[in-house]
């Protein structure tokens, strides 16, 4: 007896431009997909570099992806995460403040 392969939900990608206008997207061609729950970030007065990484129980964090930014497009990135928390929880209910996974 064959088995079906669980359907993965289909990811939905909400982008903001520098205009501050939103769109959703579905069903983009990524270079490259990673789960994350490890997240670093550093800055200096030109750039804000955020790292993206795993860590699991019993298991040292590994880093996978430094991705570097001006300041004007953390900002954006800010106001995306803000806007993207403040939709979800709409949909879902809040987000816990402390979760363990």
């Amino acid at each position: 007896m064959r088995v079906a392969e669980p359907r993965p939900q289909e990811a939905v990608a909400v982008l903001l431009g520098l205009d501050g206008r939103m769109a959703s997207d579905t069903g983009r061609n990524h270079e490259r997909e990673l789960y994350a729950n490890y997240f670093q970030i550093g800055y200096n007065a030109v750039e804000f570099l955020l790292d993206f990484g795993r860590q699991f129980e019993d298991t040292e964090q590994k880093l996978y992806q430094r991705i570097i930014m001006n300041p004007v497009h953390a900002r954006i990135l800010l106001r995306l995460l803000e806007e993207s928390i403040r939709q979800y929880e709409a949909k879902y209910g809040p987000i816990p403040e402390d979760q363990d996974l």
